[in-house]
């Protein structure tokens, strides 16, 4: 899977996903973590969302859905039954 912009001899390789065959063993790992971990729930998240789509497991989708599990890990990590979050909002 490759993350590409352009069309042509313009064409620019952004990202290359691993290969198929590690995928299984990626996406084992990854619910094991998110699962386990006893990190910050605002740490596990970005690891969460940055591992998700290091993975790339889909051909598109993937940032929509590495928000959802973000989304997932931060209202699990702080107790509410839904809670949507906009971290690009997110104001200190």
């Amino acid at each position: 899977m490759y993350v590409t912009s352009g069309t042509g001899a313009k064409t620019r390789v952004h990202y290359v996903a691993p290969p198929s065959e590690l995928l299984d063993a990626q996406i084992e790992d990854f619910l094991a973590y998110c699962n386990s971990t006893t990190d910050n729930p605002l740490i596990q998240s970005a690891i969460a969302h940055i591992w998700f789509v290091q993975i790339h497991p889909y051909g598109d989708g993937n940032g929509r859905i590495a928000r959802n599990i973000t989304n997932y890990i931060l209202s699990k990590g702080l107790g509410l039954d839904s809670r949507y979050f906009s971290l690009s909002c997110y104001k200190q």
